[in-house]
């Protein structure tokens, strides 16, 4: 049972500082949050006035008793993130714009440096990257791996760390010992990293007594923003999405949107921004979970889902697939699968495959009664593909219609394929 707070009822006289009803410490004690005190210590430290001075400890005191928190726990938590201050740029001239303007002409003949590859062919300094996968199907494996070959200059398939770079790390989710480990096997037969990999862990961060990274906190995005403007990272990762923002509303573009601000504003520092965020419900499906805000100013997004025919048995491998690509297409592009091979001494390796189809599995799908609009889902082929298969299926007498989009075995495709095994798809 929470223990009942003072009952201070000092008026904070701060024009709307405090929500409605909640004008003394007291109301505003009963009702707190981990969240609105936060916001409420950035808003009072971001005030200039005078009277606020000593609010912060008092609006603390109250707090830790209605939350059951020490208030040395508290007050550490709140004084370590440094607050956002309004962002009114008072030195800005809008009239000044006029400056900025370029015309078509001038623009053409501006010399503006290409920007340097990082992970050729998809990742260059200062691209917004989102990679999304389903729970459990190996993203941070793959992201390891990427992080690994890009401070080592080496390859992936066909992709290539032309320009290694110094990496940060902000990992959620793991604990240290797992991260430790991981990093571990996949650099333990590999040569020394030409660049650093450095690792900022919201696990070994709380064991030394910091505040748990949130990125919907714009006091954790202003220090983030501050350690990053002053570092020599060429690439940040950022996994993942769930995990470092909690509380957020994957669904709300309104929630999003300071967040992707802050993303943009770390590529304009040229550095290199990966975010790993999950898959919706659907595995089927290509789709990021949440808001659709969130592949607006992305230069690339992949997702990483199980191959058609996955057996629980094959461990760490999934195919990977682009799903917008701003500057590359075609075969640069292609889907391939990405597996990890595990060896006696503990070490990881990774494994690419080129990607392999095969067509019977989509006739079996259709024989079988299942529409042929999800045929395409199922195995990440596209409808053109299923298309022409179908039309094949029908001339050399497999399948036949039964209503508009379902279909089903003939004799003769039962006697070929009513046995093929289509319970992984």
């Amino acid at each position: 049972m929470r223990a009942k707070p003072r009952a201070n009822g000092k008026i904070l006289e701060i024009g709307g500082f405090l929500p409605e009803k909640t004008q003394t410490l007291s109301n505003f004690a009963e009702a707190v949050t981990p969240e609105t005190l936060s916001v409420f210590l950035q808003q009072l430290a971001s005030r200039p006035e005078p009277q606020t001075e000593g609010y912060e400890n008092l609006l603390i005191v109250e707090a830790a008793q209605t939350l059951e928190m020490p208030f040395d726990d508290l007050l550490q938590n709140y004084r370590k993130i440094k607050p956002v201050q309004d962002g009114n740029d008072s030195s800005l001239d809008l009239q000044n714009l006029f400056e900025a303007v370029v015309s078509e002409a001038d623009f053409l003949k501006m010399e503006i440096k290409s920007r340097p590859v990082i992970m050729a062919p998809w990742l260059k300094q200062g691209d917004l990257v989102f990679i999304n996968a389903p729970r459990g199907i190996g993203k941070t494996w793959a992201v390891h791996s990427i992080l690994v070959a890009t401070t080592r200059g080496l390859k992936i398939g066909s992709w290539k760390a032309e320009n290694p770079v110094n990496c940060l790390l902000l990992d959620g989710e793991m604990a240290g010992d797992d991260l430790q480990s991981r990093i571990g096997r996949l650099t333990r037969t590999l040569q020394n990293p030409k660049k650093r990999l450095d690792i900022l862990s919201a696990d070994l961060m709380h064991q030394k007594g910091f505040p748990t990274p949130n990125l919907a906190n714009p006091g954790w995005r202003l220090s983030l923003y501050n350690l990053l403007e002053k570092s020599d990272y060429g690439l940040i990762v950022i996994d993942n999405v769930a995990a470092l923002s909690p509380g957020l509303d994957e669904n709300s573009k309104q929630e999003w949107d300071p967040i992707n601000q802050f993303l943009l504003s770390v590529r304009f520092l040229s550095i290199a921004v990966v975010v790993i965020h999950h898959s919706g419900k659907d595995p089927k499906r290509t789709s990021q979970r949440g808001t659709s805000a969130h592949e607006d100013a992305l230069d690339t997004s992949i997702t990483l889902r199980q191959p058609p025919g996955y057996k629980q048995t094959d461990g760490c491998r999934f195919l990977v697939e682009f799903t917008k690509a701003r500057s590359v297409c075609g075969d640069k592009i292609k889907p391939f699968i990405f597996s990890l091979d595990d060896h006696d001494d503990g070490s990881v390796t990774w494994r690419v495959e080129s990607r392999s189809f095969d067509s019977n599995a989509a006739i079996a799908l259709l024989g079988n009664g299942i529409a042929q609009k999800e045929v395409p889902i199922m195995l990440h082929i596209d409808k053109a593909t299923i298309s022409k298969i179908k039309t094949k299926a029908i001339d050399d007498d497999l399948i036949k219609k039964e209503k508009r989009g379902v279909y089903k075995f003939t004799a003769k495709g039962r006697r070929q394929l009513g046995d093929y095994d289509i319970s992984n798809f």
